[in-house]
């Protein structure tokens, strides 16, 4: 089907993550039809708990995923060692922040809540 390796594991890499993103929406689907179905307001208390404990991966990840993008495209092609410390440099500096902030979320978890809600 594809002509190269690079084909290959490129097709590789966006079937997995289309099984990924297909996995996910089938949960989200259940969870909403489940809390549709059970007491009034349980829909809004399950969407606003989604938002919460995404938020970090959101401002976090996303935004740190994003800024190291144009630096890992331009290495991708000439070096292979250079991009592999880059995205492991890059992985380390999202986990470093994600799992402080993630234990604050914890930590504080009903003040969070309450001061949303």
């Amino acid at each position: 089907m594809f002509s190269n390796k690079k084909s290959t594991a490129l097709a590789a890499v966006i079937l997995l993550s289309l099984n990924s993103y297909a996995q996910d929406q089938l949960g989200l689907s259940a969870i909403t039809i489940f809390a549709s179905r059970a007491v009034s307001g349980s829909l809004s208390v399950f969407s606003q708990a989604n938002e919460i404990q995404s938020a970090p991966q959101t401002i976090f990840a996303v935004s740190l995923a994003v800024a190291a993008f144009p630096s890992l495209s331009r290495v991708a092609l000439h070096d292979r060692l250079a991009f592999r410390e880059l995205l492991t440099e890059t992985a380390r500096k999202i986990i470093t922040l994600l799992i402080p902030v993630s234990a604050a979320l914890y930590v504080f978890r009903a003040q969070i809540v309450r001061l949303i809600l």
